[in-house]
């Protein structure tokens, strides 16, 4: 059984004043041999995770009646689900990876 949903009600603009993190791709490349043992340990978790989220995200969607231009997002902080109604189509913000020694770099000079 599908669901319909009141689409208003989840919008809502973002502030003026929002502070946003300047978030960086680090070349994993750059790690020490056990800090990249233990990043592919995590990705390797990672992997079996985002599988069994995408088959709950991909079964709750279809759940909910949304306008082709919209699609419904999911946030998981603090062990909370939360979800927001988003357009369907969003512009990337990927940056190219950086090395862990530029990534120091950057940060001594803030």
């Amino acid at each position: 059984m599908t669901q319909a949903l009141n689409v208003t009600a989840f919008q809502k603009p973002a502030p003026a004043n929002e502070t946003k993190a300047d978030w960086q791709s680090l070349d994993i490349t750059t790690l020490s041999a056990d800090l990249q043992s233990a990043y592919h340990d995590y990705r390797t978790a990672q992997d079996i995770a985002n599988k069994r989220r995408k088959t709950f995200e991909d079964a709750m969607s279809a759940k909910l009646e949304l306008p082709a231009h919209l699609a419904l997002a999911f946030g998981y902080k603090f062990g909370r689900l939360s979800v927001a109604i988003v357009p369907a189509s969003r512009p990337s913000s990927a940056k190219p990876a950086m090395s862990l020694t530029d990534l120091v770099k950057r940060a001594d000079r803030r």
